[in-house]
């Protein structure tokens, strides 16, 4: 009784597990390319971020900033990468 009321739960954490600790094989072959979209991305956001702490005196704006483009990130990866 008790394991059909806890499996829902259980099998919702072991995916996001999964997604978390994303392993991948050896030798694997889209390892360079995923480094280099990782590092593209990241290089567009400290710039994004640079600009704003230079442009901006507010630190609520270089706040929001901050936070606009965290939530953003995902998006500029799928629209740079085409990675749905």
């Amino acid at each position: 009784m008790v394991g059909s009321v806890t499996s829902p739960a259980a099998r919702a954490q072991n995916r996001f597990a999964r997604w978390w600790r994303r392993t991948y094989p050896p030798q694997d072959p889209f390892a360079r390319r995923r480094r280099r979209q990782a590092l593209v991305v990241l290089g567009i956001f400290v710039v994004v971020q640079a600009l704003a702490w230079w442009l901006l005196g507010s630190w609520g704006a270089r706040g929001l900033v901050l936070l606009v483009s965290l939530f953003l990130l995902p998006v500029v990866r799928v629209l740079l990468f085409d990675q749905r």
